[in-house]
């Protein structure tokens, strides 16, 4: 994985560690996806730039492209299609 410190930081706060746990980062993400759907979520809804589901979807694409190489392709997947659910049930 690459080094991006800053994206690094909010991904390790998202899923509410305050520690970058290192290459254990996936384990710890796998180990607390539920928070790192809430965090996500949460900034989708506070967020000034998502007023409908297809803003909702493009601050999605945003996130996740930021996330990046952070995530592994099943994280992303799983997020993405998580994130969907409830953006359809808006």
């Amino acid at each position: 994985m690459a080094e991006r410190p800053e994206a690094r930081a909010q991904l390790v706060r998202l899923i509410g560690l305050e520690i970058d746990p290192g290459p254990a980062l996936a384990a710890a993400v796998d180990a607390r996806f539920d928070l790192l759907l809430d965090g996500i979520t949460a900034e989708l809804t506070a967020s000034d730039d998502v007023f409908d589901r297809e803003s909702a979807r493009a601050f999605l694409a945003s996130r996740l492209a930021f996330l990046g190489d952070l995530l592994t392709p099943a994280q992303r997947s799983r997020l993405s299609d998580s994130l969907e659910k409830r953006i359809e049930a808006w």
